[in-house]
């Protein structure tokens, strides 16, 4: 057990889509992973977009409507998330 961003970095390049996958099927892009690790998960994003941009469109689609709803629910912690997430998202 250690840092997605440490083991990702110091991972293989051949090895680097196994474990891109793996974070996704264990649903780490759903807001389920601690907040520390939002570069890690932007940069997977980041790939997938370069790879199929009309799922992009539908991730920041539904990003940007779930920041809408947090904010009119005055939900500090869920709307900072977000733009945390969609700011790393921006520096990829």
């Amino acid at each position: 057990r250690g840092k997605p961003s440490r083991k990702f970095s110091t991972a293989p390049s051949t090895l680097k889509p196994l474990i891109s996958g793996l974070l996704l099927h264990a649903n780490l892009l759903r807001g389920r992973g601690s907040p520390s690790y939002t570069p890690v998960y932007a940069a997977l994003v980041a790939v997938i977009f370069s790879k199929l941009p009309e799922i992009g469109e539908l991730v920041l689609t539904r990003m940007i409507v779930q920041f809408r709803r947090c904010y009119s629910r005055s939900d500090k912690g869920g709307a900072l998330g977000i733009a945390l997430f969609l700011g790393q998202l921006m520096n990829q």
